[in-house]
């Protein structure tokens, strides 16, 4: 699937091998050492070593300075989201609810028009954000938005 994916002109990131916060955010190293891992990984589906990655529930919150400095000192590049539906906060919201609560963020943070960057989920029990995603791609390009594979070149989430 990873080799479909980037094969189909899709960027490959990383986000940790166990995405267990326990883990991960026990110390810098313990974090650059799942993003090492998942990189070689990725290296040998696809040949090509990720550089971008994104940190499992955000970097606000577990994310010190001694993890910036980690994670750039190895060259990964934080892309972080800044807008999200809400499918992860155990609500069970439905795919119009979805939609209302990224349409709030919206109105509320209007300079999300110039990066807007959505986390957004479609394993298992995420079925509402897989429905929810044809009206978010209306909504977003009857606001002007354009889609775009990320690249080192979007903002850090700080």
């Amino acid at each position: 699937i990873v080799k479909q994916i980037y094969d189909d002109g899709n960027a490959i990131g990383l986000h940790s091998y166990s995405h267990d916060y326990k883990k991960l955010y026990r110390s810098p190293k313990a974090y650059t050492d799942e993003l090492e891992k998942t990189e070689e990984l990725i290296y040998n589906i696809i040949g090509v070593r990720p550089i971008i990655s994104r940190a499992p529930g955000g970097t606000s919150g577990h994310f010190t300075k001694a993890y910036w400095t980690a994670v750039n000192d190895l060259g990964y590049i934080e892309v972080g989201w800044n807008a999200l539906t809400g499918d992860a906060d155990g609500t069970g919201r439905t795919s119009g609810q979805e939609v209302t609560n990224l349409q709030k963020q919206l109105i509320i943070r209007p300079y999300l028009n110039s990066h807007l960057v959505i986390l957004m989920h479609d394993a298992v029990g995420h079925e509402a954000t897989v429905q929810a995603l044809p009206q978010i791609i209306k909504l977003l390009k009857n606001q002007g938005y354009t889609f775009r594979v990320v690249t080192t070149a979007i903002p850090t989430a700080r």
